[in-house]
């Protein structure tokens, strides 16, 4: 991957970061009705992490990870060095904001059956089947019960082979759920999109040309969106419709993924200097917020949530809703420090571990039989 295609994807996935937390900022407890609008483009902005998510993948896997260990330790060392810090600092953050202001956390906290959704989000399990299951007021989680599976299921297919790969896609594919399956699409799309970069050109008058269509085309579809999914659900009946959860607009979101596919193609063959010269000069920013992205993600809205309570802030208020803003987003900085940017120290531990558990079964299989 090139340095400025690179930097790019840095910086479209803290972008996305950002459209995630303004959605929520929407919600009337925090903006009063201001960036009202703002809410649905929170899900677009997921179905773009899901295509970023699948051409980073595969480009890791063919060029760092190139085995099923260093993969899987990877991945989980990534998942989990953030995953783990929310499910135990969630629980504060709301216990104390709840306490504060028990109003505002009413309908926000899903407490009930904690040991189960504890469970279930530590597993991945969140959203397998039918299954919604949130962790307190830390809704963001939910994505991760889809991207854990597609890593899951990616390895499968690139790291095994015959009759073990079937049955372990088989498998995976039952554990996980259609409606997991539904937007693993926008995920592929990104896989595609890092494999036509390894074996395809592109003309750059025509690159800009694709890159602009993706871009401004975007603004048009989505006000579209409402009506197709509309005609969408009264295709299906109503029962299997709020079956899907989160995958129930899987129609628009294809057709968001497709443009952000086309956006991350072109753009590797756009050949402006100005631009790759102001990506280079920027690098240092970009990837520095770029590597707090997945903390400002997972923490964000319980955040929010919590400062609100702490801070007695009222809805209406633009210069409170932009130090709302602020301060979250600086206090996911500086957790980000002690979460995703200690994923070394998690690959090191779950290296130990790999290395434990391949070391015993070896002792194992070595016993004689009696």
């Amino acid at each position: 991957m090139d340095r400025e295609t690179s930097i790019y994807l840095d910086l479209v996935r803290f972008a996305s970061t950002m459209v995630v937390m303004v959605s929520h900022l929407s919600f009337e407890r925090f903006s009063g009705g201001y960036l009202k609008g703002a809410f649905p483009l929170g899900h677009e902005a997921v179905i773009l992490f899901f295509v970023l998510s699948g051409y980073v993948i595969s480009y890791v896997a063919d060029v760092k990870e190139n085995n099923l260990k260093d993969y899987t330790i990877s991945r989980l060392a990534r998942l989990y060095s953030v995953v783990i810090p929310a499910l135990l600092l969630v629980p504060l953050l709301d216990a104390i904001g709840g306490a504060l202001d028990a109003a505002l956390y009413a309908d926000q906290t899903l407490a009930s059956y904690f040991p189960l959704r504890l469970l279930a989000n530590l597993l991945f399990l969140q959203e397998a089947w039918t299954l919604s299951v949130r962790y307190l007021s830390d809704a963001p989680l939910w994505s991760l019960g889809y991207e854990f599976w597609y890593y899951l299921l990616f390895s499968v297919f690139v790291f095994l082979e015959g009759r073990k790969r079937c049955l372990l896609l088989l498998a995976a594919s039952l554990a996980a759920g259609p409606k997991i399956l539904l937007l693993m699409v926008p995920w592929l799309l990104g896989v595609g999109v890092y494999r036509l970069h390894k074996t395809q050109s592109l003309d750059r008058y025509l690159a800009r040309f694709l890159f602009l269509l993706a871009l401004l085309s975007f603004p048009f579809l989505f006000h579209a969106y409402s009506g197709i999914n509309m005609y969408m659900k009264a295709l299906l009946t109503e029962p299997l419709q709020g079956r899907l959860g989160y995958s129930a607009n899987y129609a628009t979101d294809y057709i968001t993924a497709l443009l952000v596919a086309v956006n991350l193609f072109s753009f590797k063959y756009l050949q402006i200097d100005f631009l790759d010269k102001t990506l280079v000069s920027l690098e240092g920013l970009i990837r520095y917020l770029a590597n707090s992205a997945f903390t400002i993600y997972l923490f964000h809205f319980p955040l929010f949530l919590f400062f609100t309570a702490a801070l007695g802030l009222e809805p209406g208020s633009i210069i409170q809703m932009a130090g709302l803003f602020g301060v979250t987003l600086l206090s996911c900085l500086l957790l980000a420090g002690v979460t995703e940017k200690k994923k070394g120290a998690w690959k090191r531990y779950l290296t130990r571990l790999f290395d434990r558990a391949e070391s015993n079964s070896r002792l194992f299989l070595r016993q004689p039989a009696k």
